[in-house]
């Protein structure tokens, strides 16, 4: 009896790897109950899970040579070492063996960038795609999902393929050890958590994929107004003041405070507005209003009655806990 058994000398992870058994009895008289084996090696699966093959040749005659065929797939890398034995009821006993290379990409995804910055500035999200297998990755497709909420202003390098929600890069080969270097900068014009989430897939190899999270800080930023309705004014007439406070920044502005200073020729008859307003000595303090939303207004009124003539000035004093100096806004008004 002699065996040949034939394997691939290299296959890649996700390939089909054929083993081949040759028995031939090259003697000049028959040989019976020829057993081919083969145990399959661990990094092989065959379909059903079977790891122990087996065929009996009832009758092997001289110059006669039979084959089998046994399908394998690799699971992972690395060597595989094949061996396989054809016995014979004579007691004739042949052994063949053979190796194969199982190699496979790995693709390995890195991701960096800021941890926070201010809402309505950029923010870079750079990230590598390094291949840290046995073979060539082929066919990768590389895809950022980009923070809801955002705006793309560059990517780099040339993207294939964007869309508001991702951009899409593609390498035909990206080779073992190499690595490739990607950025994109978006903009955000609203505090809260930006989370940039990149994929990586080739041929062959497992999904790879890494996500970063900034924080976007906002800032308020108050704007204080004041006008009077009526200007300018008999002795005896009312005037309205209104007070209107705008959040114009990208945070959530809190703890503000309007107090109103009164000229002795005015007398202070009411005020309303989100907050309740308390007049003593001239001077009237509202309670605080506990926050105001970005892009929000609040507005208060003071209504006041002359007394004499003149250049009369209402001033309004701002206040919050994110100022650290308080706004002021004065208004001027002529009683004759």
């Amino acid at each position: 009896l002699t065996l040949l058994l034939e394997a691939p000398l290299a296959a890649l992870r996700c390939d089909d790897i054929p083993v081949r058994l040759t028995v031939q009895n090259r003697g000049t008289g028959a040989t019976t109950n020829v057993a081919l084996r083969y145990a399959l090696p661990d990094g092989l699966v065959a379909a059903g899970g079977r790891r122990d093959f087996e065929f009996v040749l009832p009758v092997l005659a001289a110059g006669e040579t039979r084959q089998a065929l046994i399908p394998t797939r690799a699971v992972r890398s690395g060597n595989v070492s094949h061996r396989a034995a054809a016995v014979s009821a004579e007691g004739l006993r042949a052994e063949a063996r053979a190796e194969t290379a199982i190699t496979e990409p790995v693709l390995r995804v890195t991701q960096r960038g800021s941890d926070s910055q201010y809402a309505g500035r950029a923010v870079t999200f750079s990230f590598t795609v390094a291949n840290e297998g046995s073979a060539p990755a082929r066919n990768v497709l590389v895809e950022d999902f980009l923070p809801a909420g955002t705006v793309l202003e560059s990517a780099a390098p040339a993207v294939q393929e964007s869309s508001p929600e991702r951009v899409v890069w593609t390498i035909p080969v990206l080779q073992s050890g190499e690595a490739r270097e990607f950025s994109v900068t978006v903009r955000s014009g609203v505090a809260g958590t930006l989370n940039n989430r990149v994929t990586a897939r080739a041929d062959c190899a497992e999904d790879a994929g890494a996500a970063r999270e900034s924080v976007v800080r906002g800032i308020p930023a108050l704007l204080l107004e004041v006008v009077d309705v009526d200007d300018p004014i008999e002795v005896g007439g009312q005037e309205t003041y209104i007070i209107t406070v705008t959040n114009q920044g990208s945070a959530v502005g809190t703890g503000i405070v309007i107090r109103c200073d009164i000229e002795g020729n005015f007398a202070y008859l009411s005020s309303d507005g989100p907050t309740a307003g308390v007049a003593a000595d001239g001077i009237v303090t509202f309670a605080p209003l506990p926050q105001l939303a970005p892009k929000a207004k609040a507005e208060w009124r003071v209504v006041c009655t002359a007394r004499k003539p003149g250049d009369v000035r209402f001033r309004v004093i701002l206040s919050s806990d994110q100022l650290t100096r308080p706004v002021e806004e004065t208004e001027s008004t002529f009683v004759y």
